[in-house]
């Protein structure tokens, strides 16, 4: 579909952002910097993906 076919209505976007970026708690962010830095799990240079679920919306 190209979006030259959409109606103008069908164009507009919300005034807000239906979702917003959440932090994670400051105890998980510890443990999870312990683990890393524990297990060599990162090194200079590397790239990283991180991924996670919502869960069921």
């Amino acid at each position: 579909m190209n979006t030259s076919s959409l109606r103008e209505s069908d164009q507009t976007t919300p005034s807000e952002p239906i979702w917003s970026w959440i932090s994670p708690g400051k105890k998980l962010q510890r443990i999870v910097a312990r683990t890393l830095i524990e297990f060599s799990m990162i090194r200079p240079g590397d790239r990283i993906l991180i991924g996670l679920s919502g869960g069921k919306i």
